[in-house]
């Protein structure tokens, strides 16, 4: 099926482009929340199957409305801009925002995940780079990622993300040149009736 007729739109107005200087929580920040383990109904709940929990369907599905997603990111790193290949490596955190009321829970703090197992078996956002010529999620020494579940069921999804990314680059003034490069986030299957997005953008990222 052809990407252009129902999965490549850039987030908001189907053209979303995403600077790349975002805000993050910092480590501090993150040590100082209290969370707890997954409990024991919640995961018998997404183990269930379709008709109690469907991982298939937008948290606002019933409803008929769209899913707002907020999407945030953290430069860890950022270099090797290649001229010969017009490209370069980036290292992020990427943060995504939402609410599953699906998920919401009694607990006194937030719900931590930290297996991919159980990750695989909540609904998510389907975000990929669109610009990127490779990506990888980070592994050592463990995989990467947390997920947090709110009581009202507010959902933090946080991941470390190395690219390669594309950057159509302006060589007419090389070497004296400065060139300008975006991050492209795409939903790979979703159109703006299902997802709504919303970046936490903060700063621009420099000319190069």
């Amino acid at each position: 099926m052809p990407k252009t007729n129902n999965c490549c739109f850039l987030w908001h107005l189907c053209h979303f482009t995403l600077f790349l200087l975002i805000s993050k929580l910092n480590a501090q920040q993150k040590q100082q929340l209290r969370s707890v383990p997954i409990p024991l109904h919640m995961d018998e709940m997404l183990s269930a199957g379709r008709q109690v929990y469907d991982r298939q369907s937008t948290p606002t599905q019933n409803i008929g409305l769209p899913t707002n997603v907020k999407l945030a990111i953290y430069i860890e790193g950022i270099g090797s801009f290649r001229t010969h290949t017009m490209d370069f490596q980036l290292d992020v955190y990427l943060q995504q925002f939402w609410k599953d009321p699906r998920l919401a829970h009694n607990e006194k703090s937030r719900i931590l995940i930290r297996d991919r197992a159980i990750l695989n078996r909540i609904w998510h956002p389907d975000v990929y780079f669109a610009n990127a010529r490779i990506a990888q999620f980070h592994e050592v020494t463990q995989p990467n990622f947390l997920l947090w579940i709110d009581p009202d069921g507010s959902i933090l999804y946080d991941t470390r993300v190395s690219m390669v990314v594309i950057c159509a680059m302006n060589l007419k003034n090389f070497p004296l040149d400065s060139q300008w490069c975006h991050l492209r986030i795409l939903s790979y299957a979703y159109d703006i009736h299902h997802l709504k997005s919303n970046g936490l953008i903060r700063n621009r990222l420099p000319k190069m």
